[in-house]
């Protein structure tokens, strides 16, 4: 399977964000375009941009809690009622080392390359 820059770049971040899951014993499965891409491409969706985990609520906010401080410098939590201007009701982690371009939007803008 061919992955593109972007969606490799995804599997970096994914790559390290999954053991600090495991570490804190946070339960995590995919979810939306991730898991169609799973079953249906048996792996990314060719267009798609990010990967979406689903957390059970009463995990998702202890790591809303805790994640912040396991994270390496470069990758970031983001939450819609933190200061990141980060627009979403769920969480984010970002790496602030890589930004793709997102134009399915009204407006292009720059993105970090995140893991929903």
């Amino acid at each position: 399977m061919h992955l593109n820059d972007t969606q490799q770049y995804i599997l970096y971040v994914l790559r390290e964000l999954l053991p600090i899951l495991e570490e804190l014993k946070i339960p995590y499965y995919m979810q939306g375009g991730t898991m169609l891409g799973a079953v249906r491409h048996k792996g990314f969706i060719p267009w798609d941009d990010d990967v979406d985990l689903g957390i059970p609520r009463e995990d998702y906010e202890r790591m809303l809690g805790v994640i912040a401080d396991k994270l390496p410098e470069h990758l970031e939590l983001r939450t819609y009622w933190d200061e990141t201007h980060h627009h979403y009701y769920f969480a984010r982690i970002v790496d602030n080392r890589y930004q793709i371009r997102r134009m399915g939007s009204l407006e292009e803008r720059l993105e970090n390359i995140w893991v929903d």
